[in-house]
């Protein structure tokens, strides 16, 4: 199996290049796309049920931010003559954003960045593989 159509992951604020280069790499070789998906931690609304105008404000910040971020990697795509299709969403726990927007497309690599975290960080993360590892239809490739 080839894969066709690739995915790559980023569960923190800071998108590894190196990642995504692999995946583009993999594109090339088997004219293949790409997708990439950066999915970050939602905080719980302030008030419990219900979000207030700021926390609203403070997603969409997050989001737009986000989103700008991965517009670099288009830039980089269109350089290498591959259509580059980017994605930022908030999710609470990150796996199940991760999860639902994998499975509802049809991907057949899932490539996820591996980033130096502090100690808290990496327990999370490593729950967040646990999950992605266990739930989503693809294989995963998880990069150094």
């Amino acid at each position: 199996m080839t894969p066709k159509n690739i995915v790559v992951v980023f569960v923190t604020d800071n998108p590894k290049k190196k990642t995504f280069h692999y995946g583009l790499g993999l594109a090339k070789k088997f004219d293949g796309k790409i997708s990439v998906l950066q999915c970050l931690y939602r905080p719980p609304p302030t008030f419990g049920f219900f979000e207030t105008k700021f926390d609203e404000k403070q997603r969409d910040k997050k989001k737009k931010s986000c989103q700008k971020s991965l517009e670099e990697f288009v830039k980089i795509g269109e350089e290498a003559d591959i259509t580059i299709k980017i994605k930022a969403i908030l999710a609470d726990p990150v796996s199940k954003g991760v999860i639902s927007y994998v499975n509802s497309r049809d991907f057949d690599l899932v490539i996820l960045d591996s980033p130096k975290l502090k100690s808290f960080e990496a327990a999370y993360y490593e729950n967040t593989v646990l999950e992605l590892h266990k739930n989503l239809k693809p294989p995963l490739l998880l990069l150094n």
